[in-house]
């Protein structure tokens, strides 16, 4: 029966096996990366300032970064239930619910790199060539590391892994 799951639905798979890899304990432990908390502030402050447009950290504005991080990070954070209008004072030391909130889209966006990178592989070399590029890369330190911190890293390796995978499957694809 796995097998023909397998089979059939390899990409679901992926993402199952992925998830079990980045997703337990992702709150576990506390923001120890200062870009974490520094990320994380900004976010919040985004939803209690209601302004999704100006990134702003210590009443001073925060540009040095691409602002999908931190509409990530807030969105996440109102999903979980964390921040609500910013927070309330001790609110984020109160549960571990803020590091899920922080980290649960960069572990996503982790896991959606490695569904991409399978489907890649197995359409130019093989299904086998697939999953050990996808073992390997899902667990080389690097990316297992980057993709359970909150900082802006993943996101963007997801992204040039997702660009490389759809312009190989533009570019070689019979039409």
């Amino acid at each position: 029966w796995a097998r023909a799951f397998a089979e059939r639905h390899p990409l679901v798979l992926v993402a199952t096996l992925a998830a079990l890899l980045y997703l337990p304990g992702l709150g576990s432990y506390n923001l120890w990366d200062p870009w974490e908390t520094h990320y994380g502030e900004v976010a919040r402050r985004m939803l209690e300032d209601h302004d999704y447009v100006h990134t702003r950290w210590q009443d001073e504005s925060f540009r040095s970064k691409p602002v999908l991080t931190f509409w990530l990070m807030a969105a996440s954070m109102k999903v979980i239930g964390v921040g609500e209008d910013g927070g309330f004072s001790g609110e984020f030391v109160a549960s571990n619910k803020i590091q899920w909130a922080l980290r649960l889209p960069f572990a996503l966006s982790a896991i959606a790199g490695l569904v991409l990178l399978w489907l890649l592989l197995a359409r130019f070399w093989s299904r086998r060539a697939a999953w050990l590029g996808t073992l390997v890369t899902a667990t080389s330190p690097f990316y297992f590391f980057i993709a359970r911190q909150a900082i802006t890293d993943m996101p963007a390796a997801a992204c040039v892994m997702g660009g490389f995978a759809c312009f190989g499957l533009a570019s070689f694809t019979e039409p």
